[in-house]
This record gives structure tokens, C-alpha cells and sequence, in this order.
């Protein structure tokens, strides 16, 4: 039973799955995946039939490539590449152009992005330890800090610090999770990040800015060591005075910092790019190959692959089928109109009066 249940998170669900999938001779990729530490016996045993089943793994880091190599899987079967959000650098001109801070009471570049998440290895005065600090940094950078949820889970914990905060009230603190525009735009806008959760360093680290790091997953210190920003990874139990030093550093070497981020960010979206050409190469292969049992082919859409100008040509399709749907509801309602108005007539009422008759006759 549990190899079917939950497929979207449990190892296990997801070998149901890939079980599926080779059944059907349909190509498995696991795409800029973070897995570990798979310490039971159980999820070991799900990630091996995956890849005996033919899975391919596409992992954002070393750590998940010997995590995989333990459970078992094929060498084979392992490419390591790098966490997909790295392709966001090549999307700049589609990231929203300011508007996002000033609509949360911000000012561009005269506040940093808090993430932080509940964990069980958090110490006891957690909480107390970063309140002390973000107070620091808010009085001595004049910055102020904004506390942005990257999980609706967040929030408790961000409560719980800013309680403790003697500058609460110049803190910034959203109450649920922005949606994906205004959550791009504060990252555009702000100066740098105070995070634990991983995809606010990275988005920070893709647009050129630094990130502080809370390392409490190997995921986390893995991104920070391949982007060369080791001394910007604090432990969770470092201290005020260490955590306030390591922001003050990444301030006064902001630029320095910046270009050295920018440089490493261009060689991680050409591997998050490889990614993404192997898929859609499988992709296409199995467009020429694969055939339902009427002979026909079985198409797997890709959006990118629409032209501007098929795109307009199926949008203008679309709009005169549209026109002529409308056509012939107007002439289903004016039959209707047509019907019930002779049902009303007085020759239709006389009509089945004088068939009455005959009726009864035959009966």
C-alpha cells in the first residue's frame, strides 16, 4: 500500500510511480533534486528501484549524488547539475520592475530579507539570539529588516522573533506568503538576505547580491560552498557578536561580493541549461517513437516551443471560434424561442384537439 500513497513527496510514492512509468516504457527524470540523508532502510530501498527502473538523476549537489550512490543506484544514472532557480538570471527582463518594496512600505536597497523557518535543531534561545542581532544591524546600518515568509510555516517563528525585537516597530513583517511577482520584486529591491530557507539565498545570489546563511541542512552548506560564499554561512548556534561581524563584512564588501557571485551564477545556469536539454531531447525522442495502440502519436506539450507568431495565429483561432460559438447559441435560442411560441398558437392547440380523436380510435 505504500508504495502508492503520497507519490508526490515519499520516496516510496515515487517508486510507485517510476514502477508505472517503465511498465509504460515512459522516460523518468528527477530534476535538480536535493535528496538526503535517507538514514531508513525503507526510503534506501524506494530510491534503488528507481533506479532500476530506469530513473535518470539530475541532483542540484554532490551531497544527493552519494546519497544515491548509497541507496544504490547506478552510476550511471547520476549527473550531477545544480538547483533549476539558477536559470532565473537569464529571465532578468521578465522579473517585475520595482513597485513590489514600495507597496510593502519599503525603500530599494535600505532594507534586507529575513527568512527564517522552524527547525528542530534550533537551539532553546534561538529566537533571542537573532532578535539581539537583527537589532544590531537595523541600528548600526540604519537598514531595515523585512521579515518575508517563504512558507505559510514561517510565520510563527517570525512572530515569535519580532515579540522579542526592541526595534519592532521599524521592522517589516508580511503575515502570509507574497505571491511569486511581489516576492521577486522585494528580492529585486532589497540589499541582501538573512535566511535558513535555501531558495531565498539562491534567488538573492541570482539576481548578484549576497546572502547570510543559517547552515542547518547539508543542502544549504553545499550552496553556499559552490558559490564560493563560505564565510557568508553562520552555524545556528553562532553568536550575536558573530552573526552581527558577518553582516557588517558582507556590507562594507557588498560590490566585491557581487561580481564574485555574478561570475559563478553565469556558469550555474548553463549547467541548470543542460538540465533541461537532456530532458526535452528525451522528450522529443519519445515524440517520434511512441505510439497508443491507434497508431497515433502522443504529443507532450512544450510551451516554449510555440513560436510568437504561432502563438497569435492560435490566439486569433481561438477568438473566431469563439465568434462562432456564439453564433449558434443564438440560433439554438431563437429555435427555442420559434418552438415554445407555436406550442403556444392557437392553430398547434387546435391541431392536437383534432388528432385527439384519432388517438383514441386506434388505441
Amino acid at each position: 500500500v505504500e508504495m502508492f500513497s503520497d507519490a508526490w513527496i515519499e520516496p516510496t510514492g515515487q517508486a510507485g510511480v517510476c514502477l508505472m512509468a517503465w511498465m509504460l516504457g515512459v522516460p523518468i527524470k528527477f530534476m535538480g533534486i536535493g535528496a538526503g540523508p535517507l538514514e531508513k532502510e525503507a526510503p534506501r530501498l524506494a530510491v534503488r528501484t528507481m533506479g532500476l527502473a530506469g530513473a535518470r538523476f539530475l541532483p542540484r549537489d554532490e551531497m544527493t549524488c552519494q546519497c544515491l550512490r548509497a541507496a544504490g543506484v547506478p552510476e550511471g544514472s547520476i549527473s550531477k547539475k545544480v538547483d533549476l532557480a539558477f536559470l532565473l538570471g537569464k529571465e532578468l527582463d521578465f522579473f517585475p520592475k520595482g513597485g513590489a518594496s514600495a507597496s510593502f512600505g519599503l525603500v530599494k536597497n535600505k532594507y534586507f530579507m529575513v527568512s527564517l523557518r522552524t527547525w528542530n535543531l534550533n537551539p532553546p534561545d534561538y529566537c533571542e539570539r537573532i532578535a539581539q542581532a537583527l537589532d544590531q544591524v537595523m541600528e548600526r546600518t540604519g537598514y531595515v529588516a523585512a521579515f518575508v515568509p517563504f512558507d505559510q510555516e514561517d510565520i510563527e517563528i517570525h512572530r515569535d522573533i519580532v515579540r522579542l525585537m526592541k526595534n519592532r516597530d521599524a521592522a517589516v513583517v508580511l503575515w502570509e506568503r507574497p505571491k511569486r511577482d511581489n516576492l521577486l520584486g522585494l528580492i529585486v529591491d532589497s540589499r541582501f538576505a538573512f535566511a535558513m530557507r535555501l531558495h531565498c539565498s539562491i534567488l538573492h545570489h541570482v539576481l548578484g547580491k549576497p546572502a547570510i546563511g543559517l547552515d542547518y541542512n547539508d543542502k544549504i552548506c553545499a550552496h553556499f560552498e559552490a558559490m564560493g560564499q563560505n564565510e557568508a554561512l553562520l552555524a545556528l548556534d553562532a553568536s550575536v557578536d558573530d552573526m552581527v561581524a558577518v553582516v557588517g563584512s558582507v556590507d562594507s564588501h557588498y560590490d566585491e561580493l557581487s561580481d564574485a557571485i555574478c561570475k559563478k551564477i553565469s556558469s550555474k545556469a548553463d549547467v541548470a541549461q543542460e538540465a533541461f536539454d537532456e530532458l526535452f531531447s528525451s522528450v522529443e525522442r519519445q515524440m517520434s517513437c511512441t505510439k497508443d495502440c491507434a497508431g497515433s502519436l502522443t504529443f507532450y506539450p512544450r510551451f516554449r516551443s510555440l513560436s510568437a507568431e504561432k502563438l497569435s495565429d492560435a490566439i486569433i483561432d481561438i477568438e473566431k471560434m469563439k465568434g462562432q460559438r456564439d453564433e449558434a447559441t443564438c440560433e439554438r435560442d431563437a429555435a427555442r424561442a420559434a418552438m415554445e411560441e407555436c406550442e403556444q398558437s392557437y392553430s398547434y392547440r387546435v391541431g392536437l384537439m383534432l388528432l385527439a380523436l384519432p388517438r383514441k380510435l386506434r388505441q
